[in-house]
């Protein structure tokens, strides 16, 4: 059962995280990246827009994370993530690919890899541990 823009607004104007989830958990997910599609389309962003031009609003939009995040400002941090991943479905649809195939190809990627993030913020692979002291 598809949910209308009506419905995942309603869920997320109630401010109840885990509704989100379950709306999101029967698949409105994808009916969400639909409406994003069609809502590029409509703007011709799909049609017109070329995919570097594309890529360099999703870096302006990268900066106006960076920037919610300085500020510790959680609205704009959600409003900022939400914008990068709109710019990345526009670029999928520039591309030819969807978004779902560049998650998987990403998580296919690391889903084996071992180690962890040190306190300054690298990632220490687990093969790199068995060279260090203690």
């Amino acid at each position: 059962m598809a949910l209308s823009m009506e419905d995942l607004e309603f869920a997320f104007n109630l401010g109840k995280e885990h509704m989100i989830d379950k709306i999101f958990t029967k698949g409105a997910l994808n009916e969400l990246v639909s409406q994003v599609e069609i809502w590029g389309k409509d703007r011709k962003i799909t049609t017109n827009g070329n995919p570097m031009t594309q890529a360099i609003k999703t870096l302006e939009e990268t900066h106006e994370l960076l920037e919610a995040i300085n500020r510790s400002d959680q609205n704009e941090i959600r409003d900022a993530i939400g914008d990068i991943i709109v710019t990345l479905i526009m670029q999928c649809k520039l591309q030819e690919i969807t978004i779902e195939e560049c998650l998987f190809s990403a998580f296919q990627e690391i889903k084996d890899r071992k180690g962890e993030l040190n306190e300054v913020g690298d990632f220490i692979k687990l093969d790199s541990f068995d060279s260090l002291p203690g």
